[in-house]
């Protein structure tokens, strides 16, 4: 009776170990759904490349459900410790608040300083899930040196006032540039919808202060300034995903 206890008791720690190192651990926990996402990529031969994108944007949601194809398990190497790895020719580093991982094509990723086996074998996951990263990021437009989420369509600046002669090119031109400001705001990174809202609001008021120069000019920031701008702002709050009213947007207007 007592051989089989330990028979059994064996066994079931056979299991324990047997299911430790097997079992499944999505990259997706590792990337927060409500939190900016950054990642870096080094190519062999390639510069190295920072990506940027905010929650809720294309290529956010792209990347979590590449992430959410893919899992991890432990190996020997997790448990003896050490975050050295073999990446290949292509390494790739993604932080996000409260996890983050980074992985080559060579079969292994560092997850929280500890090293693990992408898939059960080989290294075709670890090739399949870095192509299947990389063709979002190429398909993000690179800033300075950066990439972020695409760049907000250059084509939805003030449209209408454009392709009409009553607005000044170069006056419409000024409005447009205090709009690009608060877009690059936006890309930087996160932002409160505090901050979000200021900013905002100091593009309005610089805009109040351009009446006098369309005056000057027989022109006015009427009824389709006022809907060709409060467009552009909608396209900005829809792009970014903010939340904010397109009338509490441009609140402090006077047009």
């Amino acid at each position: 009776m007592k051989k089989k206890i330990i028979f059994c008791a064996w066994i079931v720690a056979l299991v324990i170990i047997v299911a430790t190192y097997l079992w499944p651990m999505s990259f997706s926990e590792q990337a927060a759904d409500d939190a900016q996402m950054r990642i870096v990529m080094v190519g062999k031969n390639e510069p190295l490349s920072t990506y940027i994108f905010l929650p809720g944007s294309d290529e956010f949601k792209q990347i979590q459900q590449v992430l959410g194809n893919y899992s991890y398990r432990r190996t020997l190497r997790t448990f003896l410790g050490g975050n050295y790895y073999e990446a290949g020719d292509w390494l790739l580093y993604l932080f996000s608040d409260g996890g983050g991982f980074d992985f080559g094509v060579m079969g292994e990723a560092n997850v929280r300083g500890r090293i693990h086996r992408i898939g059960y074998s080989g290294n075709r996951k670890a090739e399949e899930m870095m192509n299947e990263l990389r063709e979002v990021l190429y398909g993000a437009q690179r800033v300075f040196g950066e990439v972020y989420m695409k760049k907000f369509n250059e084509k939805l600046y003030l449209a209408d006032m454009y392709a009409d002669s009553y607005f000044p090119d170069f006056l419409v031109d000024k409005i447009k540039s205090l709009i690009v400001d608060v877009v690059n705001f936006l890309e930087l990174g996160e932002h409160s919808l505090d901050a979000i809202q200021a900013k905002f609001d100091a593009m309005t008021e610089a805009i109040n202060v351009l009446q006098g120069e369309f005056w000057e000019n027989d022109s006015e920031i009427e009824t389709g300034a006022r809907e060709s701008i409060g467009a552009t702002v909608r396209y900005v709050l829809e792009h970014f995903n903010i939340d904010i009213d397109i009338e509490e947007a441009i609140r402090n207007r006077d047009w």
